[in-house]
């Protein structure tokens, strides 16, 4: 069978929070917009918690195996970093477009089919990533207030959202210079292209921004799909897996800063632009999006999520 998508997710379980997400959000909406025409590959990079979070996969192997084209889960017989294991499962991906996404993430309905859509709308696009809930650039709404716990009715808080979003934003894009690396599609030839994530950058920090400047290099567009939205995040907000280790993740963030800045030629660039600017959450784009949410809604009931 032909496989139209790959979805690539990697693992790394400390704390039960993030099991628990995973459990409770994650896989149950892949579930939910899953087809035989689409590849599931889960990997596991070496997790203090490997072995809960292999009895949760057995929890899941069955019901995977059927709702899927093919489903498959890797344990890293060590730990590879965010790049090292993303890039295990983006190579062995035989999907014609890849999802690349968190583990902490919720898909509504039909979230996947319309991200893969817009894609493959035009040959000049490169990758595609829906707006969110939680992450520090003008992908987040702020419309959607933080999970109060993983109720049904909580989840349909969630799918009223989406459902909401879709219709005020109607299909509007934007193209942009960057996305956030918590859920992109990509296009399995231009990543080919690309060389994948750069396993110099440690730790889940300008992994993405470096791929995306190698997208852009080769004259493909990054583009926001402003009418799809995936959840980022459990109980306790996003980036569980990164949140484990705060103080690693504050340390490499200038670090890794500072090689995208050498790589890139552009240090006081990189250091402003992504460091501070990101960091209080100011962005033109993102003003500008708030904005179009807020005039077409004004043609729908308001309501308050």
């Amino acid at each position: 069978m032909s496989l139209a998508v790959s979805i690539v997710i990697s693992m790394y379980n400390k704390e039960n929070s993030t099991l628990e997400i995973v459990d409770k959000l994650l896989l149950p909406s892949l579930i939910n917009n899953s087809s035989k025409d689409i590849e599931l590959i889960l990997l596991d990079d070496k997790s203090p918690l490997g072995g809960a979070t292999d009895n949760l996969i057995i929890k899941y192997n069955k019901i995977l195996k059927n709702k899927f084209g093919k489903f498959t889960y890797i344990k890293n017989k060590k730990n590879h970093g965010f790049a090292g294991s993303y890039n295990k499962g983006l190579k062995l991906a035989k999907g014609k477009l890849i999802l690349m996404a968190n583990d902490d993430v919720y898909f509504p309905e039909d979230s996947i089919k319309e991200l893969c859509k817009t894609l493959n709308s035009d040959k000049k696009i490169g990758a595609v990533g829906p707006v969110t809930n939680y992450a520090s650039s003008f992908q987040n709404t702020h419309l959607f207030k933080k999970l109060k716990s993983y109720s049904k009715q909580e989840i349909n808080r969630i799918e009223d959202f989406a459902v909401w979003i879709k219709k005020i934003m109607h299909g509007k894009v934007y193209y942009v210079d960057m996305l956030i690396g918590f859920c992109v599609v990509y296009k399995k030839s231009i990543l080919q292209q690309c060389g994948y994530l750069d396993t110099n950058y440690k730790y889940g920090n300008f992994e993405d921004n470096d791929l995306h400047e190698a997208i852009k290099n080769k004259n493909y567009l990054l583009v926001l799909n402003s009418g799809t939205f995936v959840e980022h995040g459990g109980l306790n907000g996003g980036s569980m897996s990164m949140s484990q280790h705060p103080i690693k993740v504050i340390k490499t963030y200038f670090i890794n800063a500072f090689k995208f800045g050498l790589k890139h030629d552009s240090i006081i660039k990189t250091l402003w632009t992504s460091t501070i600017i990101n960091l209080i959450r100011i962005n033109d784009l993102g003003l500008t999006i708030t904005s179009d949410i807020k005039k077409r809604q004004k043609q729908f009931a308001r309501k308050t999520y």
